[in-house]
């Protein structure tokens, strides 16, 4: 017993509790059944810890951008190492999740604990995992950072103190600003959502949407369900796939009848639909009703050009016609020449570039030599191209002749439509 004594004495009592300390940790390792290699504290003095620290701190080889449309994908590969590597706990405040509400974790709850972090002395093991994980999140998002968020917290270094969940923080404030406008802005996104500005791609418009769903989840301004089943609704209407349109007709019956509830269901709906469409090649095909309006603006096209040739004819031969007779003196010998049942008078001037000719819009000498500019003539540039719009009746006889087997309301519906598309 007193050998045991002078033992003790020799240990010392704080070193002889963080033994018990650690023996007590060891046996609690013991009793646990591991499944990954970062549920057991990390012992930075041993090889397998040197191990999981370089692992834990190794960047993605694509950095972040520091742009607002690149948050998503930063927020998922920050989400991944924190699972992986165990890492939930210091990222947590009050309830909230740092990379789930990000919108709503405030900065200086964020440095509160980190500052009671690194208030505590470890003396064991297992009170150095806050600490040891705090900075390896830091220096895996710090290397995963490209140059844009880099220079911006360059000034911020001393802040941060090597601390993740800190630098996790101050890096998704440049990047996202809870604030009314922003919320605004994001909605304002949803509500204009058009299919035609994601060039016709379902898929892509839809994991948009979720993005603008996580971003306003974020905010702590959720939107409402139904808002966004209008919103997906209205845009999916603008697809030219008929096979598509019918199918949006079907789930909006489905959405009336209270079967479909949900607008991650719709998406998923809407997702496998193109998807299919794409793999069976019919995705980017015209309709049979489309084809049939394209054939008939050919027709209308090639009509018209027709038309305007024939005007372009006669125009040119009229053009053709030889005035040579106005300036021949010799016509007659009166001073008055009668022809096509006008009287025509010999002028010498000074109108008419003071040359002198036959003429019967005014007496022979009271012309100036800006009359013609008086009356409008003389050779201003003017279009001689008529164009002959093909009417109603036109478009009847036409379409009788191509489509003998309309009805009288077919025929009276396809050659209105014909007529909107020659007014437009």
């Amino acid at each position: 017993m007193a050998a045991e004594g002078a033992a003790d004495n020799a240990l010392g009592g704080e070193d002889f509790q963080e033994a018990i300390l650690q023996g007590r940790d060891r046996l609690q390792m013991a009793s646990m059944i591991i499944v990954s290699p970062w549920q057991q504290d990390i012992d930075l003095t041993t090889k397998q810890g040197s191990n999981l620290w370089n692992e834990g701190t190794r960047p993605v080889e694509e950095k972040f951008t520091g742009q607002g449309r690149d948050v998503p994908r930063f927020i998922a590969l920050v989400k991944n190492q924190v699972s992986k590597c165990y890492m939930t706990g210091i990222i947590s405040f009050n309830g909230k999740n740092l990379l789930a509400d990000y919108g709503m974790v405030t900065l200086e709850e964020v440095k509160r604990a980190r500052d009671a972090r690194n208030a505590i002395t470890p003396r064991t093991i297992s009170q150095a995992q806050p600490k040891i994980k705090a900075q390896m999140l830091f220096h895996f998002i710090y290397g995963s950072l490209g140059s844009l968020p880099l220079r911006k917290i360059s000034t911020r270094l001393e802040e941060i103190n090597q601390d993740g969940p800190t630098l996790l923080k101050i890096v998704l404030i440049d990047t996202f600003v809870a604030t009314q406008a922003h919320t605004f802005k994001v909605k304002e996104q949803l509500y204009d959502l058009q299919l035609k500005a994601f060039i016709g791609n379902v898929q892509t418009m839809n994991q948009s949407v979720r993005e603008i769903m996580v971003d306003l989840q974020a905010a702590g301004h959720a939107i409402n369900n139904d808002d966004i089943m209008i919103a997906l609704f209205r845009a999916y209407s603008g697809t030219v796939n008929e096979e598509f349109k019918n199918s949006v007709m079907y789930w909006k019956n489905e959405w009336n009848s209270c079967s479909l509830t949900s607008a991650e269901e719709l998406m998923a709906k809407a997702d496998a639909k193109y998807d299919e469409l794409k793999k069976a090649g019919t995705w980017g095909k015209t309709s049979e009703k489309d084809e049939q309006i394209i054939a008939l603006n050919a027709k209308i096209a090639s009509l018209q050009k027709e038309v305007n040739s024939g005007n372009a004819h006669a125009s040119s031969a009229k053009k053709q016609e030889n005035y040579s007779w106005k300036y021949d003196s010799n016509l007659s010998r009166s001073g008055v020449y009668v022809k096509n049942g006008k009287n025509y008078k010999w002028c010498t001037g000074p109108g008419h570039n003071k040359k002198a000719m036959w003429v019967c819009g005014h007496e022979p000498g009271q012309c100036s030599e800006d009359y013609n500019k008086k009356k409008g003539k003389g050779n201003p540039k003017k279009s001689t191209a008529v164009t002959t719009k093909l009417d109603k009746a036109a478009l009847t006889t036409m379409l009788k002749a191509t489509s003998p087997d309309l009805t009288a309301s077919e025929l009276e519906s396809k050659v209105q439509a014909l007529l909107s598309v020659i007014s437009s």
